[in-house]
């Protein structure tokens, strides 16, 4: 992996949960107030549920691969745990945006039930304001778990997805430096990351000139 870049995929992600927070959460909320304000006659729902049951299927089995392979990731560790100190966003963002989706389906498909079983179409309403509030939720937790990542914060160890260990060179000077603020290896908490492998050391560079 190029030099400079091994922090990319934080950035990005950083980049996601902001577009799901503002383009996601925030105009769910925004048309669901709207709604509330000014209800609208409730039509034929049959094309809204075949929708939605498409959709949930089709969610769903995504949902089912990420949550196996997140699964497989953790390793022993519990769920948050291996959020909280995962290395690999990419690990975890998947699951939480589609969980974000599933929920926000069932609570689309609710809302519109409820909406024409008792014949109130501020249930509706309500629905897209809640689902709003689940996508802000999820893109609060991506937003803070990239931040993290990005500014070297994470608590990441041996065992948790995308992990590696902090190496003698993160932050301070390890028995590997050369005077001159030279070192041998690549600094940084999250050098196995940069480099694209999970294990092993660069060594030592070659010998100074004398």
């Amino acid at each position: 992996h190029p030099y400079g870049y091994g922090k990319e995929v934080y950035f990005w992600t950083l980049v996601v949960a902001m577009l799901i927070f503002a383009g996601g959460g925030g105009v769910s909320v925004y048309e669901g107030i709207r709604h509330l304000r000014h209800p609208e006659p409730l039509g034929d729902p049959t094309l809204s549920f075949v929708v939605l049951g498409l959709a949930v299927l089709f969610e769903g089995a995504a949902w089912t691969v990420a949550f196996r392979e997140f699964g497989r990731l953790k390793g022993e560790r519990g769920w948050w745990e291996a959020i909280r100190k995962g290395k690999d966003p990419t690990a975890f963002a998947v699951l939480l945006e589609d969980s974000a989706a599933l929920s926000g389906l069932l609570v689309a498909g609710a809302g519109i039930w409820l909406g024409h079983r008792l014949d109130e179409p501020l249930y509706d309403g309500a629905a897209s304001v809640l689902i709003g509030v689940i996508l802000a939720g999820v893109a609060a937790v991506l937003a803070w778990e990239a931040r993290g990542l990005l500014v070297g914060a994470g608590g990441g160890s041996p065992g948790a997805p995308g992990g590696g260990e902090r190496r003698p060179g993160a932050g301070a000077p390890g028995r590997g430096d050369r005077p001159g603020g030279r070192s041998g290896g690549v600094g940084g908490p999250y050098a196995d990351h940069a480099r694209g492998s999970g294990s092993g050391d660069p060594g030592p560079g070659p010998p100074l000139p004398s």
